[in-house]
C-alpha cells in the first residue's frame, strides 16, 4: 500500500481531490493517492506484459514491423532492437492507460449510480420517519439516529456513521455535509441544505423534513410515469441497434463479397492504352471513361467487415447512452445495457452473414 500511495502522490493535488470526491460518492474507502498509484502500477504491468508478448511471439513482431513501415520508420532507423522495444512499450502504455482510465470511469460511475438509486429509493420514508421523531421531541441528530432502520439499507449505515460523529462532538452541519458527500444524489443534497438552513434560522425542522420527503416521493412517481410513457422509444432504439443495423450490414457485406467474385472474373483491361487509342482516333476522351476502373472495387470485403464491427460498437455505445437518458434521465444508466446490445448485435451480424453466405453460394450471377 505504501508503494501505491507514494506513486499516487506524484499526481497533481487537483486530480487527487477530484478522485477523492469520486471515491467517496462511489463508496470506495481507499485513499485517493493509493487508488491513483494502483491504477498507474496496473497500467505499467499491462504494458510490460504486452511488450513481453511481442518479444515472445513472432506474429506480433511482424505486425510491429508493418506498423513501423506505416509510420515511415524502418529497423535501420534505430540503433538497436532496444529502440523498437521502447517504442512498443510506449505504444502499449498509451493504449492501456486509456483502457484503464475508461474502465475506472465506468466502474466508479456504475457504483455511484447504484448507491444513488439505493438512497433515492428509501429517502422519502427515512425523512418522514425522522420528521416523526423530531415531532416526538428528539433533537435532529437523535431523530436521524433512530430513523436509521435496517430496512433502509445503505442509507442507514451512512447515517449511523455521521450520527456517531455528531455524538462524538463534531458539529452536526459538518456531519451532514459528510453524509451528502457520500452520495451523488441531488435529492439528498437538497434535503441536507434545507436541514442546515432550518437549524441556522430556527425553522420548524419537522415540517421541512416532512415536506422534503413528500416532494422526493412525488419525484419518484413522476420519473416512473415518464419512463413508462417513453418505453416505446427505448424498444425502437434497442431493436434498431441490436437487430436492424447488423442485419443491413450483413446484407451489404455479402453483396460486396458477390461483387468481388464477379469483378474478379472480368478480364484485365489496360485503361491507359485504350485511352490513348481513343484520343488518337476521335481526338477527345470522355471524362467518365478516364475515371473508369474495371476489375476491382474501391473497398474490399475484409475492410468492410472491420468497418462494420467498429460501427456496430459505436452504434451500440451511443444507443445505450440514449436509452439511459430516455429511460432513467441519465446517460450513465445506459452503460449497463451496452454489453447486452453488443453481444446481441454481433451475434445477429455474424449469424446473418453465415446464413446469407451459405444461401448465396448456390446462386450464380
Amino acid at each position: 500500500m505504501g508503494i501505491y500511495e507514494s506513486i499516487g502522490r506524484l499526481r497533481s493535488r487537483k486530480k487527487v481531490l477530484k478522485v477523492k470526491k469520486e471515491l467517496d460518492e462511489a463508496g470506495v474507502n481507499v485513499s485517493p493517492e493509493t487508488y491513483l498509484g494502483f491504477l498507474m502500477v496496473l497500467t505499467l504491468l499491462l504494458s510490460l506484459l504486452a511488450t513481453a508478448l511481442v518479444i515472445i511471439q513472432e506474429t506480433p513482431l511482424e505486425y510491429l514491423a508493418k506498423l513501423f513501415e506505416w509510420l515511415g520508420l524502418s529497423k535501420e532507423t534505430f540503433a538497436s532492437q532496444i529502440g523498437m522495444l521502447l517504442l512498443t512499450f510506449l505504444i502499449s502504455f498509451v493504449v492501456f492507460y486509456i483502457i484503464v482510465n475508461v474502465g475506472n470511469y465506468v466502474f466508479l460511475n456504475l457504483r455511484k449510480d447504484a448507491r444513488r438509486k439505493a438512497v433515492d429509493e428509501v429517502l422519502p420514508d427515512f425523512l418522514l420517519l425522522a420528521s416523526a421523531n423530531v415531532r416526538a421531541g428528539m433533537t435532529v441528530d437523535q431523530a436521524l439516529w433512530y430513523a436509521a432502520k435496517p430496512e433502509f439499507g445503505l442509507l442507514s449505515e451512512e447515517v449511523t456513521v455521521i450520527a456517531k460523529r455528531s455524538f462524538a462532538g463534531e458539529p452536526l452541519d459538518k456531519s451532514l455535509d459528510a453524509l451528502a458527500a457520500r452520495f451523488d444524489s441531488k435529492t439528498l443534497k437538497r434535503a441536507v441544505i434545507l436541514i442546515k438552513q432550518a437549524m441556522a434560522s430556527g425553522g420548524e425542522i419537522a415540517s421541512i423534513l416532512e415536506r422534503t420527503g413528500e416532494d422526493a416521493r412525488k419525484m419518484q412517481i413522476l420519473r416512473k410515469e415518464i419512463a413508462a410513457s417513453l418505453i416505446m422509444y427505448v424498444i425502437f432504439i434497442a431493436f434498431a441497434a441490436a437487430f436492424a443495423t447488423p442485419f443491413l450490414f450483413s446484407v451489404s457485406h455479402q453483396l460486396l463479397v458477390r461483387l468481388e467474385s464477379v469483378f474478379a472474373q472480368v478480364p484485365t483491361i489496360n485503361i491507359q492504352e485504350m485511352t490513348s487509342q481513343m484520343a488518337s482516333t476521335t481526338g477527345s476522351v470522355p471524362r467518365s471513361f478516364i475515371n473508369l476502373q474495371i476489375g476491382r472495387l474501391p473497398i474490399t470485403s475484409q475492410a468492410f467487415f472491420i468497418y462494420t464491427i467498429v460501427m456496430l460498437i459505436v452504434t451500440n455505445t451511443f444507443s445505450s447512452l440514449i436509452i439511459g437518458v430516455i429511460h432513467k434521465g441519465d446517460k450513465k444508466e445506459g452503460l449497463k445495457y451496452l454489453p447486452i446490445l453488443l453481444v446481441v448485435s454481433l451475434t445477429v451480424y455474424l449469424l446473418t452473414n453465415g446464413i446469407l453466405s451459405t444461401v448465396l453460394k448456390y446462386i450464380s450471377f
